[in-house]
């Protein structure tokens, strides 16, 4: 059975799951004004996790997430959800336009960002967290990846990887960050869990297709 590789900074505990971090995450001390909001934005539990740090004033406002994992974890903190998205950034901006163009929203956001909800003339953004590469294992020959954002996939091609590795992408957004050499799949869910699965499926398949 090929190995399987988790990038997350977050570990995963899976029969079989290697955690191999390539990102780390340092969280802000700053100042957040929530004045004027009626909604927040969260695109990772980090964003959540960096906010309560920071302010329980944050439990008040209904958060716009985008996925279930993330939903959990505002609810776990005590945080209240407005609605749940679909599992990617940009998906969320087509909510915002469609349905809460008459609302102010503040997008918790790390440093480096893929989602343009900065074009959103409803949207005020702060910075909480930023993420920056991880020294980790080497990646060997006939591995399964499970890639859980962009920057986890940046990072780990900033070294020589197999040209025989097989990503498992959490969701499209991150697919994109992975080059075409390498045969990529993507989970039908944006949870690690949905990714374990099917990387399962696919150390067990001499020719996964």
């Amino acid at each position: 059975m090929k190995p399987i590789f988790l990038l997350s900074p977050t570990p995963l505990n899976r029969e079989g799951l290697i955690h191999i971090p390539t990102i780390e995450i340092e969280y802000l001390d700053i100042y957040i004004d929530f004045s004027n909001i009626d909604y927040l934005i969260f695109t990772s539990k980090q964003g959540i996790r960096s906010i309560d740090r920071l302010s329980p004033q944050w439990k008040n406002i209904p958060a716009l997430v985008v996925g279930q994992k993330s939903s959990d974890e505002v609810e776990r903190l005590g945080g209240k959800i407005l609605e749940i998205g679909k599992g990617y950034g940009a998906g969320l901006v087509d909510v915002i336009k469609s349905k809460y163009g008459n609302y102010k929203f503040l997008y918790i956001r790390p440093e480096k960002v893929i989602s343009d909800f900065g074009s959103l003339p409803n949207v005020r953004e702060v910075i909480t967290y930023r993420t920056r590469c991880k020294n980790s294992y080497p990646i060997p020959p006939n591995s399964i990846v499970i890639a859980s954002s962009p920057s986890v996939v940046k990072c780990l091609l900033k070294r020589e990887i197999p040209n025989n590795t097989i990503f498992v992408a959490i969701g499209e957004t991150t697919a994109k960050t992975i080059p075409a050499q390498f045969q990529t799949f993507t989970s039908s869910k944006r949870d690690l869990d949905s990714c374990y699965k099917l990387a399962k499926e696919l150390a067990n398949s001499p020719y996964p297709k």
